[in-house]
């Protein structure tokens, strides 16, 4: 024996599961996460003097966000050096701008040249509700600050 959904029970069905699915996909009524096209990590980074400290600056594009944590991980193969550091963002706007000190790990120092810069952000939107993740990596060029 076959039953047949009523028509209309069908259309009503399918309007709250793709109403559902709009919430789920942003993860919050009011914002659409994080945009990764506009969001980076600016292409040279300071070093300090003993090259165990790097000052790194970038921007996240976040429609909706009323928060974000960061954190970076920079290595540097031809010294080995490995840094990490992070930072918490209040989001002012859709477009906010970030700072952070990477410290060295291990016992190890970097020198200026090329270096690898990975990050991870979680945003998070109304009610402090994560929103968002994402994470990638870019290249930057390490300089020593002006004396």
């Amino acid at each position: 024996m076959t039953t047949t959904a009523h028509p209309a029970r069908v259309v009503a069905i399918a309007l709250a599961a793709a109403f559902s699915l709009s919430f789920t996909a942003s993860g919050d009524a009011f914002g659409s996460g994080i945009d990764r096209a506009s969001s980076n990590v600016s292409h040279t980074a300071r070093l300090s003097a003993t090259g165990t400290a790097l000052h790194i600056v970038g921007v996240v594009r976040c429609a909706g966000c009323r928060a974000f944590t960061l954190g970076a991980t920079v290595s540097q193969r031809t010294t080995g050096a490995v840094a990490q550091g992070g930072v918490r963002c209040v989001c002012r706007g859709a477009l906010e701008r970030w700072r952070l000190t990477a410290r060295a790990r291990e016992a190890t120092s970097f020198r200026p040249g090329a270096a690898r810069v990975c990050v991870w952000i979680l945003a998070r939107g109304t009610a402090k509700r994560a929103m968002d993740a994402r994470q990638w990596c870019e290249s930057v060029a390490l300089k020593r600050a002006p004396a």
